[in-house]
């Protein structure tokens, strides 16, 4: 839903409301009842999204008050606290891509001389993951297994 600085720079007093803070704050009422709520949190000075309003009322109170400090994202009316972008953003930041880890892990796998045998477990975790998956019988998934092997 982008910038809500006119949230707060078009209603600086009842008096003194922007043609631009009227519009939008009409979509806003708008969008907030669009599902067809009878009553939504109001958003105003006085309300602070702690009580229901009608839509008529959300309105009056948003022109007579304004919209209560700081709401600008608009976790009450549809609008999620974090963009996918932003959560995106911060875990690659935090942790990066890991990329150059799996490309390192790829490549010493790849080396000559490395052609360890996986560890017992991880090899019975893959059968069960498999036979699981796909709904193997022991005999069936060992015979897969025996195909190939042999055609390495």
């Amino acid at each position: 839903m982008g910038d809500h600085a006119w949230m707060y720079t078009g209603h600086p007093s009842q008096a003194g409301m922007t043609v631009e803070w009227v519009i939008k704050t009409n979509e806003f009422v708008e969008a907030a009842f669009a599902s067809g709520k009878r009553k939504s949190w109001c958003p105003c000075l006085k309300c602070k999204n702690d009580i229901e309003q009608s839509k008529k009322t959300m309105g009056k109170h948003l022109q007579k008050h304004g919209f209560k400090t700081g709401y600008t994202r608009w976790t009450f009316h549809g609008e999620p606290e974090c963009s996918r972008e932003e959560v995106v953003r911060r875990r690659t930041d935090d942790n990066g891509t890991g990329i150059a880890d799996m490309v390192a892990d790829f490549n010493d796998a790849r080396e000559e001389g490395s052609e360890e045998e996986p560890e017992e477990s991880a090899r019975a975790s893959l059968e069960m993951s498999l036979k699981s998956q796909f709904n193997m019988s022991r005999d069936c998934f060992n015979s897969m297994m025996t195909a190939w092997g042999s055609s390495l």
